[in-house]
């Protein structure tokens, strides 16, 4: 993946990463649904598929946010901490 360059883009960068995390949680959450009531059609078990694979969808979106919100945060914290280097290396 193309990592911005200048501080500019970074914020840009970080402010579309974070606008996608609800969609990503909504998008498993309906994969689990769909796949659900697909079972469900198949096996005549309505809705027992449907709950389950929401509550999958649901988990495994939410799975996923907090790993990227880690990412996230370490990441800032990498930018902070260089940021904090470089103004110390201005005032010598």
């Amino acid at each position: 993946m193309n990592q911005p360059k200048g501080k500019k883009d970074k914020l840009n960068y970080h402010d579309l990463t974070h606008s996608t995390l609800g969609i990503e949680v909504a998008v498993a959450t309906l994969l689990g649904a769909f796949a659900g009531w697909w079972l469900d059609g198949r096996y005549g078990t309505t809705p027992w598929f449907l709950l389950a694979g929401i509550m999958l969808g649901s988990i495994i979106g939410w799975v996923d946010v907090a790993v990227q919100v880690r990412e996230m945060n370490l990441r800032d914290q990498k930018d902070r901490e260089e940021a904090s280097r470089d103004s110390s290396t201005d005032d010598d």
